[in-house]
């Protein structure tokens, strides 16, 4: 299945200056994550569209912080997340999670398994 968003979409919702060969590493990306964890989840295709867009600009800032403040004065920067957020670590990762109705997104790398008992 082709993506369902391109660099274009991605670069309207976050300011980077990533490459649009980047970018659509990060949207492959964000695509087979999709593929993998809601392809049989029943969500409608233009939910699943709005949750790779963010899902893609959520990857792409693992490559790029997002500042969450600055100071000029002595200059200073504070970057959003860390280290084990998972998709809370951006604002874009936090949209995914809230579109995704089913928590499978929440629930993925978390060593969460399932089974069934016969």
């Amino acid at each position: 299945m082709a993506n369902r968003v391109s660099s274009t979409d991605v670069k309207k919702i976050i300011d980077t200056e990533l490459a649009d060969i980047d970018i659509n590493i990060f949207i492959d990306t964000a695509a087979e994550i999709i593929k993998i964890y809601l392809s049989d989840a029943g969500l409608a295709d233009t939910l699943l569209t709005k949750i790779e867009l963010f899902l893609s600009a959520h990857l792409v800032t693992l490559r790029e912080q997002q500042v969450s403040s600055e100071k000029y004065g002595n200059a200073s920067a504070t970057y959003q997340g860390k280290t084990g957020m998972h998709l809370t670590s951006s604002r874009f990762g936090q949209t995914a999670l809230t579109l995704d109705v089913t928590g499978k997104l929440a629930s993925a790398g978390k060593g969460v398994s399932t089974f069934e008992v016969i």
